[in-house]
């Protein structure tokens, strides 16, 4: 059985989705909701170590050892202070662990409230991430919840570099009721880095083979500056009107040229143009990676009047003689 509250209850689902197994327990009344319920679970691997700083040399070595992250957990006030060697060594060796504080309720703090310290983002820069959870009362502070335990856990490694995060855990009261028999499944966040070419792949075909795509606008482009720039002279050149009546010359050579190759089908979709052209020598403008520029045409063909892209393949379906190749070939699934 584990404890009712549902923080806790968030963060055991989310170590199992990231198998992470491991955890060294500092127990006390404020956490002991977590401990309980991860020394009933036999998923975990529970070592108990009573004074905090021990227990984070401990896990600090337990997680170089096994190339894993792992968990300490203690309760609130200035037990947590003790944490803070350990967490910086983490920190300047790039070593994983997820340092647990549970703590009290937070309207009480600077109200002169017993054994209560302001453990908001205490390990300051020595942690990659650090996230206050809220107390939940309604739906909204669960979906809250989760997206910061997600942001947390993204940070362990980012991008190949690893180190500690820190989940404080405010509980308004004490809690000693395990009534809960399953955890909530919480949906995963999951980053795709720039180099994970086979996964930005994978994600690039699942949409060119659905039937419809939402796109959801934000306030930020990612479309180079360079390539930007172009787009804009063509635009008041009344070579194009909008970027997607444009071809994209891009010059390239060597190694640049071959990535390019390897990605060019995914190019018009991520530039928000109907074709892209690669080539060798120099273009109008010059893009902000080295060896790279850039020339704007107007794009060949008709335009597409499903995904509005233009394409010389416009008119070639007697089925489908308004749209382009692409389009046909999902509609005709």
């Amino acid at each position: 059985m584990y404890t009712e509250l549902k923080t806790y209850q968030f963060i055991i689902s989310m170590l199992k989705k990231y198998g992470i197994k491991n955890m060294i327990l500092s127990a006390g009344s404020r956490n002991v909701p977590f401990v309980h319920s991860v020394e009933k679970d036999s998923y975990f691997n529970c070592y108990s170590v009573v004074d905090e700083r021990s227990a984070g040399y401990f896990a600090l070595g337990m997680a170089q050892e096994t190339n894993e992250p792992v968990l300490i957990s203690c309760t609130a006030s200035t037990a947590s202070c003790n944490y803070y060697p350990p967490v910086a060594e983490a920190y300047y060796q790039n070593v994983p662990m997820i340092i647990l504080t549970s703590d009290r309720d937070p309207r009480m703090l600077g109200q002169r409230e017993d054994q209560m310290i302001d453990q908001v983002n205490m390990f300051d820069r020595h942690v990659k991430k650090s996230v206050n959870l809220p107390l939940i009362n309604c739906k909204a502070d669960e979906e809250y919840c989760i997206r910061l335990i997600n942001e947390a856990f993204l940070e362990l490694n980012h991008n190949g570099e690893c180190g500690p995060i820190h989940i404080n855990v405010p509980m308004d009261s004490y809690n000693k009721s395990f009534t809960a028999k399953s955890l909530p499944d919480v949906n995963v966040i999951k980053r795709i880095a720039v180099n994970e070419k086979d996964k930005w792949k994978e994600k690039a075909d699942a949409l060119l083979d659905s039937r419809k795509v939402m796109v959801v606008c934000g306030q930020k482009s990612f479309i180079p500056k360079g390539l930007n720039k172009a787009l804009e002279e063509a635009r008041n050149a009344k070579v194009i009107g909008k970027s997607l009546e444009a071809k994209v010359k891009l010059f390239a050579g060597g190694e640049l040229l071959a990535f390019l190759q390897e990605n060019v089908d995914n190019l018009p979709a991520a530039f928000i143009v109907s074709q892209v052209e690669l080539a060798q020598g120099e273009g109008d403008y010059k893009g902000e990676v080295d060896g790279l520029s850039i020339s704007i045409e107007k794009a060949q063909g008709e335009k597409c009047a499903r995904c509005w892209s233009y394409s010389e393949s416009v008119g070639t379906h007697a089925a489908h003689p308004e749209i382009c190749d692409r389009c046909a070939k999902i509609l005709g699934e």
